[in-house]
């Protein structure tokens, strides 16, 4: 377990998975397509941040 609490596990090995056990008060950042499956207890939020027409 991580200082933090926060416990993590990677699985698999064709197609390696990192699973996450959270708590209440934690939180992820992934890039987009990067989150495969979740608990009914898990809500999910999204935000575009930038400009996606910026050169």
């Amino acid at each position: 377990m991580a200082r933090s609490g926060l416990r993590s596990r990677i699985v698999g090995k064709v197609q390696p998975t990192v699973l996450l056990d959270l708590n209440a008060q934690h939180g992820v950042f992934t890039d987009a397509g990067g989150w495969s499956w979740m608990t009914p207890t898990v809500t999910m939020t999204t935000n575009m941040q930038g400009d996606c027409w910026a050169a």
